[in-house]
């Protein structure tokens, strides 16, 4: 079963939960995976749009971007002041993989541990 892109959103929101971010590292894996969710779900999103709603500095966004671009996940198109981002097939196929994988291991928590991320 696909999941939806509410409930992807519901499950990043979760992970920066003040109760569970704090004890989750950000990884590379996690930004990527952050980062395709974020421009799958808004197409006007550029570099520094992103670098805020992962809450990193504008250079690390940018080595995130390079990663995807260089995978194939994303592409992106320019503006005469900004550079926008789109997802690829492969993009939506490993976001789509990606996420259930993340459900699943969020799935790995007991009922006392969600209550605290859902805090």
């Amino acid at each position: 079963m696909k999941m939806t892109a509410k409930d992807l959103g519901d499950l990043i929101g979760r992970l920066d939960s003040p109760g569970l971010s704090k004890f989750i590292r950000p990884t590379e894996a996690l930004h990527e995976l952050k980062a395709l969710y974020y421009i799958s779900t808004d197409s006007g999103l550029h570099q520094r749009g992103i670098a805020g709603k992962l809450k990193i500095s504008l250079g690390l966004a940018n080595e995130v971007l390079r990663r995807l671009k260089g995978k194939r996940y994303i592409r992106y198109s320019l503006n005469t002041h900004s550079t926008f981002y789109e997802l690829t097939q492969n993009g939506e196929a490993h976001l789509d993989s990606e996420s259930h994988q993340l459900k699943e291991a969020a799935g790995l928590l007991g009922s006392r541990d969600k209550s605290y991320i859902d805090a």
